[in-house]
């Protein structure tokens, strides 16, 4: 939301300040998502998609390339999401899951306030990280008919762009727990690098599963 700071400013002033600050933000947000997109280029599945003239997956092949790629990147992040100790889980579930039992699995106090705890962080992002692992592997592995490939690919992009997964992510990584180099796209604008990637499995991979 926009605040006007100086009332003497005429209306045309205050629109122009508004706009110049917001085009600098999205030159930023801009020169962030392109930049994302060399610094996760180590893979050749990475290469397929996701790059100026990429050629998309058009094969099988070049399906499981990417699928490796999901695997390696996503791999290295859940091998250092550490697990919750016994404290930690048993804390978990009496602020998370028993308030939400006790209340007919409605939102209370407390078990909206767990969510913002790290160790909600670890449990969901870890949880949804192997999610993602286990899918891309199950592509990978099974050699789904053209139906059940795309329905696996698609709920592969659902996990990698949800908005909570990046939060979680993003949340570890300012604990210390997650280093800059353990993710597959850059901290700053997580989620957006994220939404831009799941774009790229529905343009240059989904797009072309005949």
């Amino acid at each position: 939301m926009y605040v006007i700071e100086d009332w003497e400013l005429r209306d045309d002033e205050l629109q122009l300040r508004w706009l110049m600050r917001n085009l600098v933000k999205s030159i930023a947000l801009l020169a962030t998502l392109i930049g994302s997109t060399a610094f996760a280029a180590t893979m050749p599945g990475d290469a397929l998609i996701c790059k100026a003239g990429a050629p998309g997956a058009h094969t099988p092949q070049d399906r499981d390339l990417v699928a490796d790629y999901v695997l390696t990147a996503f791999g290295q992040i859940d091998a250092k999401i550490p697990s919750l100790s016994p404290s930690e889980a048993n804390w978990l579930k009496m602020e998370y899951d028993d308030q939400l039992a006790a209340n007919g699995g409605r939102w209370n106090e407390r078990s909206l306030a767990a969510t913002g705890s790290l160790e909600y962080a670890k449990k969901a992002a870890k949880d949804q990280t192997q999610g993602i692992i286990a899918t891309a592997g199950a592509i990978k592995d099974y050699k789904l008919d053209t139906g059940l490939e795309v329905d696996a690919w698609a709920k592969l992009d659902a996990m990698i762009i949800d908005v909570h997964y990046a939060q979680n992510i993003v949340k570890l990584k300012d604990a210390g727990l997650l280093a800059e180099s353990d993710l597959p796209r850059p901290s700053q604008y997580f989620q957006q690098n994220m939404t831009l990637f799941g774009q790229c499995i529905l343009r240059d991979v989904i797009a072309n599963i005949r």
